[in-house]
Parts: structure tokens; C-alpha cells; sequence
């Protein structure tokens, strides 16, 4: 639009220019022409006086030419012998020129351009009479020029708008068919930015966007497959990793059970035998206390050893009643307040053991890592289940640490990879939020959709 209104201005201020140039210098010659054939036909009634037939000739004259606007004759003293007016010659035309002169032969039409409220006249003053002071004025107007130019300049103003409208179309289906491509491949490259590699970008034309669109599709592809090879290969890395941990907790499982049942019951039964009365000596066996006191501690570490491989009550009363045991014990141990907190409506099922004993573990590396690193006295587990998922929070007090300037090496001394991957497994959200001076914040969100 504004390059069309620029250049029709342009076009429409040089056009009147050149335009009122020529007319002006067209109305100028007829003038002058005029003048000239007025003049030649009042020469004989002048010569003889004839003043009547002067003013039907200046009255003729007016009518068959549009352009004048008056005729005046008037001799050496500037009195008015003849003219075209009505009534009488206005104040201003009279005396408007120096006294008549006498003419030469050679004499040609003397021309002034005069200005009024209505526009330019050019008045041409010729003589009449060789050798005598009598002249002849004609004066023409220019409404005809510039009821032209009006109808010229609205003509380019028509033209211009019409251009303008014509040229905004033309610039709308121009912009239409360049932009629609290119907002095409935006935004199937905003679905492949969400997670959508089955978008592919439209190509309408065969020019260097349809070809650059080609080559964003044959990008996608390359970009689906191997998205799919590593979500092959990382189902493949989950179910090994499944069954690894699922392999190992059924090992500590049996080792468990093994102390428990075999070692545990072998050292019992040792401690009985001691305490047995000896054949060769009267009452109880005295003489042995710190054997005794010995396989008595030996028996409890045993019990703790086996608890710590696989608590039995995890199978047998579930989850709450194994972390409220193992908090229980820690907070004895360690001398730690730790609250906990079990929060399940009562109409929900029990959850999947393996689900039960993956977030048991990640809640036992948590507090383990309160206990090793984060230097408090006071820790909080909050268990909460609800219709739509299962969250776990292991929240500290204590120093706290900043989790961009760790390492992947030093989150997994911490054990922190290994509670994300066990989150992983179960296909939930593992949060870490800590802050130097301000504590730890362990969140694990399981869907509802792993639970059935």
C-alpha cells in the first residue's frame, strides 16, 4: 500500500505538472491567435468609426470562442470604445495597462497574465489600426484547464486506489501462498518439538521451501525411527533392569530366609545347648557368660541382617507396617526423629508387591541418606494414596546440597540413580528439591495406571 500510494503520488504530481504546462502554453498561443483574427476583423468598421458593428463583432467573437472571458477596445487615452461586458468595464481592467502608444508595423501581441479569485487570465493586447493608438484586449480564462486537470487528477486518483486495492489483493494471495508453507513446516516442527514425530510438513510447491520441506520430512522419519529404536532398546533396558532387580530381591529374599531359618535356628539352638545344665557340675552352665553373650548378640544381628536383606513383614502385612518398622528401628538406632506417615482410604486395594517393594527400598535409601549426609535430627516419610496415583515424600532439615553443581557420579554414591530408576520402572516421576542450608526434598509419583 505504500509503495503504491508513494509512486501514484509521485505520478499523479509530475502528470499535472507536465499537463498544466501544456495547456497553459495552449491557451497562451490561442490567445494570442485570437487576438490576432479579432483584431484583423475590427480593423475596417474602426477605420470608419463603425462602432456598432465593432461591439457585433466582439460580441460574435465571444460566443463562438468559451475561452474569452472578455474583449476590450480603447484608444490612446485608455477610454473604452468597445467591449463585452454588460454593464460597464470593471475598475480593474480599466487602466490596467499604460496608455496606448503609437504601433509599429512590426508590433506583435503583447501577453500578461493576471490573477483572481477564480484562476488565471491571460490577456493579449494586439493594435488595431496600423499607425494609429488604438488596441485591442482579449482576455481568456483557464476553468477549462483546470476543470481538465480536476478530471485528470481524479482520473489518476481512481486509478491509484483502484491500483492499490488491486495491488494489496495481488500482495495478500502473494503473501498467502509464500507464508502457508512456511507456517505449515512451523508448525509441524512445534509438533516435533512437543513429542510428535509422526507430524510431517505438507509440500505445496517444488521451489526451495517445498524443497527444504522435503528435507524436514525425511528428518522426521530419520528422527521417528530412531526414536523408536531407542524406545525399543529402552524397554528392552527396563525389562532387564525389572528382572535384574526383581531377580535380586527374590535372591535377598532366599538369603534372608536362609539366616532366619537356618542360621538363625542353628545359633539358637547352640545358645539352648549352652544353656543346657552340664552333667559334671550342678545348675546352669556359669563359667560360659561371655560365649553366651556372644551368640546371643550374634542371633540379633543375624535377625537384623536378615530384616535388612528382605523385611518378611513386607510380604506378609504390606507396606505401611514394614516402613513404620524399619523408621521405628532407625529412629532407635540413630537417635532421629523421624515422623511417618501413612495416609490410604480404606476402600482401596493393597498395592502390586512389586510396586510395595520398590518404593520400600527407595524410602530405605532416602533415610539412609539422611542418615550419612545431611546432618539433622529430623526427618519426615509421608505415605499418600488416592484414586488417581501413589506419592511418596522423604523431606530432612538438614544441610541440603545444590543439584546443578553435582555430578551424575556423585548422585549415584548418594543413590540417588538408583531411586530413579526404580521410579522409572514403575513409569512414575522421581523429584529431587534441595537447597543448600534449607534441607531435601525426595518426591516419587506413581500413576493409577501402574497400580491396577
Amino acid at each position: 500500500m505504500f509503495v503504491v500510494v508513494l509512486f501514484g503520488a509521485i505520478v499523479l504530481y509530475r502528470t499535472r505538472i507536465s499537463v498544466a504546462r501544456t495547456f497553459y502554453g495552449m491557451l497562451e498561443n490561442e490567445t494570442k491567435t485570437l487576438a490576432l483574427m479579432v483584431a484583423d476583423n475590427l480593423e475596417r468598421p474602426l477605420a470608419v468609426k463603425d462602432y456598432l458593428s465593432a461591439q457585433l463583432i466582439l460580441n460574435d467573437a465571444k460566443q463562438i470562442y468559451p475561452d474569452i472571458l472578455y474583449v476590450i477596445v480603447e484608444d490612446k487615452a485608455n477610454r473604452i470604445l468597445a467591449h463585452t461586458f454588460e454593464g460597464t468595464v470593471p475598475s480593474d481592467l480599466v487602466g490596467l495597462l499604460p496608455p496606448v502608444t503609437r504601433f509599429n508595423v512590426s508590433n506583435k501581441p503583447h501577453l500578461e497574465i493576471f490573477n483572481n479569485a477564480e484562476g488565471f487570465i491571460m490577456e493579449s493586447s494586439v493594435p488595431i489600426l496600423k499607425g494609429e493608438p488604438v488596441r485591442l484586449r482579449i482576455g481568456t480564462s483557464d476553468r477549462q484547464i483546470r476543470q481538465q486537470l480536476y478530471d485528470l487528477t481524479r482520473l489518476l486518483l481512481v486509478s491509484t486506489i483502484f491500483c492499490a486495492i488491486l495491488g494489496c489483493g495481488l500482495a495478500l494471495i502473494l503473501t498467502y501462498l509464500i507464508t502457508r508453507p512456511v507456517k505449515n513446516l512451523l508448525a509441524a516442527t512445534n509438533r516435533i518439538s512437543q513429542g510428535d514425530f509422526t507430524s510431517r510438513s505438507h509440500v505445496f510447491w517444488n521451489d526451495e521451501i517445498g524443497k527444504f520441506a522435503v528435507a524436514f520430512n525425511r528428518m522426521a522419519d530419520n528422527l521417528q525411527q530412531y526414536r523408536r529404536e531407542v524406545e525399543e532398546k529402552e524397554a528392552v533396558r527396563q525389562a532387564l533392569l525389572e528382572k535384574v532387580i526383581f531377580i535380586q530381591e527374590e535372591e535377598r529374599r532366599r538369603i534372608a530366609q536362609d539366616l532366619h531359618d537356618q542360621l538363625g535356628q542353628s545359633l539358637s539352638v547352640m545358645l539352648l545347648d549352652i544353656r543346657q545344665p552340664d552333667s559334671g557340675t550342678q545348675g546352669f552352665c556359669e563359667k560360659h557368660p561371655v560365649i553366651e553373650k556372644r551368640l546371643s548378640e550374634l542371633i540379633d544381628e543375624v535377625r537384623q541382617l536378615a530384616w535388612g536383606m528382605h523385611p518378611a513383614i513386607l510380604d506378609d502385612y504390606g507396606l505401611d507396617e514394614a516402613l513404620a518398622r524399619y523408621i521405628s528401628t532407625i529412629s532407635k538406632a540413630t537417635r532421629m526423629d523421624i515422623a511417618y506417615q501413612y495416609l490410604c482410604p480404606r476402600q482401596l486395594p493393597r498395592l502390586p508387591i512389586r510396586i510395595e517393594v520398590a518404593l520400600y527400598r527407595i524410602a530405605q535409601e532416602a533415610i539412609t541418606n539422611i542418615v550419612r549426609h545431611a546432618n539433622t535430627k529430623q526427618a519426615s516419610v509421608v505415605f499418600m494414596r488416592s484414586e488417581h496415583e501413589t506419592i511418596l515424600l522423604v523431606e530432612d532439615g538438614g544441610k541440603g546440597f545444590d543439584t546443578a553443581a553435582h555430578s551424575d557420579r556423585e548422585f549415584t554414591h548418594m543413590g540417588l540413580v538408583g531411586m530413579s530408576e526404580r521410579t522409572s520402572m514403575l513409569r512414575g516421576e522421581f523429584t529431587v528439591e534441595s537447597v543448600p542450608g534449607m534441607g531435601t526434598t525426595i518426591r516419587v509419583k506413581i500413576p493409577q495406571e501402574m497400580v491396577l
